[in-house]
């Protein structure tokens, strides 16, 4: 086993490729996924649908344990890669079942196609590794930011294509030979083919690539027997960090729609707007980082110590700003009747009475700031300091753990935060959050100096007297 110190840019790059993929499928049936549901079986309630999000998240976490430990134990990532690809495009194929099935087997087909999907995400784990074994040391922050910026430019292309469906195919679609093809099934058709796409470049190209690396890796290396024990201190707080990183941002998209109609009395037609815009605005704005990330030299540059602290209390400081304190002078209006025009249920949530309106303005564009603007470096600043805690070719279980600690948190984060919301409002969501980022970020201050990489152990020297 040998460390690489010149990195195999057509790895990465690969890697980066079908990170897209991925984060592309899984994008891509966020706004139908529901609706379509409702559709083939209209008793189907939100609470069938929090099982089907909740299984896919169970999916991923087991898909990436599985394949990680696989990987790991084989010292092999493209059979690890493929199953992945194979599950997802299982997956496609249970979904174009949906109209096939009795109306109250859909949402067990759901269930299953879901499952299946969120295993096949696990292979994001190896691709992470393959990414890191493939780089250098020096290069590493590069390599991490093509392959997060796969996964950021695919949570802005499969939005945008589901809603090129809709308006080209619409619900009733187009009829062919072997299905009628429209905007509710049409994800599941271009994921097959994408997948299929993926699969291709595992079976050929990614023989060569593995070829290159290693001719690559053989110009100068060193023994990775060599390396010491991992500091598990820092690895946890990298893992912890990345867990509330995710908790805290999906937490707020889940609240976003419903909590904006309660706060500034905004029409649920335009909540939708609003809240589109703003994440497709803060989607974009990652996504710039990424790509300047990936075209210059700007990843090297950034002290990851310095710029995880500084990003936490960034996201502290967006809190703060949007909590509703009590000194403040206006308080939420109360909803009408059939609840259209937006505004807070006093029959219903007790802590309407007393609850005082933030700055709308202040919550749009810190929020765009914090996630748009901010977390392409915490992502990859994160990711590369877990990366470099490692073995740089022994590493495939604990990748598994980083990945893992996100989708928990996309998992637990829209569960308890609606929860919270729904008994005790919004002033106890944002203080869970808070607690969490101080928590986190003290961790940081406080394990400053074990934040470092891992480095090999000096060899013996002998000298002859």
């Amino acid at each position: 086993m040998r460390v690489i110190v010149e990195s195999s840019w057509p790895v990465v790059f690969l890697m980066g490729l079908f990170s897209l993929i991925q984060s592309t499928q899984t994008t891509m049936f966020v706004a139908t996924m529901y609706p379509y549901m409702k559709k083939l079986h209209a008793e189907a309630s939100e609470h069938n649908f929090g099982i089907i999000v909740t299984t896919a998240g169970i999916g991923h976490c087991i898909g990436c344990a599985a394949l990680g430990y696989w990987s790991s134990v084989t010292d092999k990532m493209k059979w690890p890669m493929m199953v992945g690809f194979v599950l997802t495009l299982a997956s496609n194929f249970v979904y174009l079942m949906l109209e096939m099935v009795p109306r109250g087997g859909v949402f067990y087909i759901l269930v299953f196609a879901r499952f299946l999907a969120g295993l096949g995400l696990g292979n994001t784990t190896t691709m992470r590794t393959c990414a890191v074994a493939s780089s250098s040391s020096d290069d590493r922050s590069k390599a991490m930011a093509v392959v997060a910026g796969g996964r950021a430019l695919g949570v802005v292309v499969g939005p945008a294509l589901q809603l090129i469906f809709l308006l080209v195919l619409g619900e009733d679609g187009i009829s062919l030979p072997i299905i009628n093809l429209h905007s509710n099934n049409a994800p599941a058709v271009l994921g097959i083919i994408l997948t299929l796409f993926g699969l291709l470049f595992s079976l050929h190209p990614f023989v060569q690539v593995e070829e290159y690396a290693v001719a690559e890796s053989m110009k100068n290396m060193e023994d990775d027997e060599n390396y010491p024990e991992p500091d598990r201190i820092a690895m946890f707080v990298c893992v912890l960090t990345r867990y509330v990183q995710h908790f805290t941002q999906i937490g707020l998209e889940t609240l976003a729609p419903v909590y904006i109609m309660m706060m500034f009395s905004v029409r649920r037609e335009e909540a939708v707007g609003t809240i589109s815009s703003i994440f497709l605005a803060t989607g974009v704005i990652s996504s710039a980082l990424y790509i300047a990330m990936i075209s210059s030299g700007l990843s090297s540059l950034i002290n990851t110590r310095k710029c995880n602290i500084a990003v936490l209390l960034v996201f502290i400081g967006y809190l703060l700003s949007t909590y509703q304190w009590h000194f403040l002078q206006h308080y939420v209006k109360q909803s009408t009747a059939d609840g259209l025009d937006g505004g807070c249920d006093f029959a219903k949530f007790p802590w309407c009475w007393d609850l005082n309106t933030s700055s709308e303005w202040v919550f749009f564009v810190g929020y765009m700031i914090s996630f748009g603007a901010c977390v392409p470096f915490l992502t990859v600043t994160d990711a590369t300091l877990f990366s470099k805690l490692l073995n740089p070719l022994q590493q495939a279980a604990q990748q598994s753990l980083f990945d893992i600690s996100s989708t928990f948190a996309k998992v637990v984060a829209p569960v308890l935060v609606t929860a919270i919301y729904t008994y005790y409002g919004p002033r106890r969501v944002w203080e869970v959050l808070l607690v969490q980022l101080i928590v986190t970020a003290g961790f940081w201050i406080g394990f400053s100096k074990r934040m470092v990489p891992l480095h090999p152990k000096p060899r013996p020297v002998f000298t002859l007297w």
